[in-house]
């Protein structure tokens, strides 16, 4: 299978000093299947299988600007991350065990729990009610944002007919380029000339065991 790529251009001088670049697996997929949905969407193809996390498959899905390309050829020189899955069947067998998990609440906090590698730290009494203002103050902040994650992977699911579950209409594996910023814990996405940082992919990136064996692969000391 050829290998192709998201065009990405980073021209940004701090960017190319301060970064470090992989070209990580994904995949563009379409779901015109789901009434008509209309888009393409980035599909992590990495950091879920290597995790073995389901709950990432959908937190770190992106949809595309519609100038979004696609080249067969390396725009950009940074070490290319092997491929660890090929085709759409990881995507729909994670919206299965997901979706099981979320018509039980206990179960699904569990899930989430075990999934997200995230800390958080808990304000004090008084910083909570100016916080959160119409909830109890023993209401602890991480299951809150738990809870709100729950809602989010539930819309995710069923807006793209996950929860059907009815397949992908068009899947096409790519490579996309991530910069990572060891300093701030922070990775970024480039599509075309744009960097977009994601909060998801920073957590399960620097989170976990990946932040060394990305850093590793790219031959840049930990």
């Amino acid at each position: 299978m050829s290998v192709t790529f998201v065009q990405a251009k980073p021209s940004n001088t701090e960017d190319l000093r301060k970064l470090t670049f992989v070209w990580l697996p994904a995949a563009i997929a379409e779901f015109g299947g789901c009434r008509g949905r209309k888009g393409r969407y980035l599909i992590d193809c990495y950091v879920a299988p290597k995790l073995n996390s389901s709950v990432a498959r959908f937190l770190l899905i992106r949809k595309l600007p519609k100038s979004t390309q696609v080249v067969g050829e390396l725009p950009f020189s940074a070490r290319i991350i092997d491929r660890v899955e090929q085709g759409m069947s990881g995507l729909l067998s994670d919206a299965s065990k997901v979706w099981s998990a979320l018509s039980n609440p206990s179960t699904a906090l569990e899930l989430l729990k075990k999934d997200i590698p995230e800390e958080y730290v808990e304000p004090h009494q008084q910083r909570n009610i100016l916080r959160f203002p119409f909830m109890d103050p023993s209401v602890k902040v991480r299951e809150r944002i738990l809870h709100v994650n729950l809602g989010i992977l539930k819309d995710i699911l069923k807006g793209l007919c996950l929860d059907k579950p009815v397949p992908p209409t068009a899947w096409q594996p790519v490579h996309v380029l991530v910069g990572l910023n060891v300093r701030d814990n922070q990775a970024y996405l480039f599509l075309g000339k744009s960097k977009v940082v994601s909060r998801a992919l920073s957590v399960f990136i620097f989170k976990t065991n990946l932040r060394n064996e990305l850093l590793s692969l790219a031959n840049i000391p930990k």
